[in-house]
């Protein structure tokens, strides 16, 4: 084989390491995004990126506008990558099954080899989820649940900062609410299956 000047000094580049998307839609405008991002803060080895598809302006005021938002922000932005995940931030509060099951049909037509759609679906609302960060409890409805939430959280107002949570929490919070998950009745949320998959993204 004849290697020419040229050939004798290229150099193959390291492959960069990819760093694997989310993409997340949420109902609530502001608790939500703050506390994916406090996560993500919290856990600075995760090699993740978070984007959210709303915007301040964009109205997701129920389950169908959640749902097209996640639609156009990667008709926009896309295509998303094999190891990519979409997903729907939702709470159960007042939706009929009917809305509901239209987020649901959607994740489970995601095609075999294509990015991971799933749902993180909160009963009464993603307050649950924060309030299983500082005890195991159920409650009735979305007032009990605020209430609960502010004896460790006083001045919670729908923003939280960093000094909100730990790993510890985050960790109980997980534990706790995949105990609760399947049980068919009362409170519960699945919002603990997208943060464990975004700490799965965390260097060893």
């Amino acid at each position: 084989m004849i290697m020419t000047r040229r050939s004798a000094f290229v150099r193959s580049l390291p492959e960069q390491s990819y760093r694997k998307l989310f993409v997340i839609s949420t109902e609530g405008r502001v608790t939500e995004r703050a506390y994916f991002l406090m996560v993500r803060r919290l856990y600075i080895d995760s090699n993740c990126v978070l984007k959210f598809s709303r915007t301040s302006s964009s109205d997701c005021s129920n389950p169908h506008e959640v749902l097209e938002s996640v639609k156009r922000w990667i008709k926009d932005n896309g295509p998303l990558k094999e190891h990519d995940e979409a997903w729907l931030v939702v709470d159960k509060d007042a939706w009929s099954e009917e809305q509901l099951d239209e987020l649901r049909g959607w994740v489970s037509k995601a095609a075999r080899g294509r990015f991971k759609r799933d749902l993180a679906l909160s009963d009464p609302k993603f307050e649950y989820w924060l309030l299983l960060h500082f005890e195991n409890t159920g409650v009735r409805n979305s007032r009990e649940c605020t209430d609960k939430l502010k004896r460790h959280l006083p001045y919670y107002e729908k923003d939280l900062n960093d000094h909100n949570l730990t790993h510890e929490n985050i960790e109980q919070a997980i534990s706790t609410a995949r105990q609760r998950d399947g049980r068919g009745s009362g409170a519960s949320t699945t919002v603990y299956k997208l943060v464990e998959s975004i700490l799965s993204c965390s260097e060893p």
